[in-house]
């Protein structure tokens, strides 16, 4: 109960300067990161945050990435578990560009006359 009653006080302080979902689902990757608590991090990316968020400057300060983030911190097992969730996303990218590759040839006559 105590985590939601925080969670919630951080997302209407975030939401209130200004930062979009995306970023504030990020920005929990990034805090369950630095806690080093995996179940957090599974949990930030069930509910969304995107694990290949790439590094910012914020009031200019470096904000890592998350992969670069967790090495950095020498979580093991937490890098491990987003470099196979980065995997998942690149072969769901490469089913997609298959596919639309196919269906540019199948619109050509090239592939018509086949």
């Amino acid at each position: 109960m105590k985590h939601l009653l925080l969670t919630t006080i951080a997302a209407v302080v975030l939401v209130g300067c200004g930062l979009s979902l995306s970023e504030f689902k990020d920005s929990q990757l990034r805090s369950a990161i630095k806690a080093g608590s995996i179940e957090d991090v599974k949990k930030a990316i069930a509910n969304g945050a995107n694990v290949n968020a790439m590094a910012f400057r914020s009031y200019g300060a470096l904000v890592r990435a998350p992969l670069d983030q967790a090495a950095g911190g020498g979580r093991k097992d937490i890098v491990q578990l987003l470099i196979a969730k980065v995997r998942m996303l690149i072969r769901r990218l490469m089913k997609v560009a298959l596919l639309c590759i196919v269906r540019l040839l199948m619109n050509t006559k090239i592939l018509q006359n086949c």
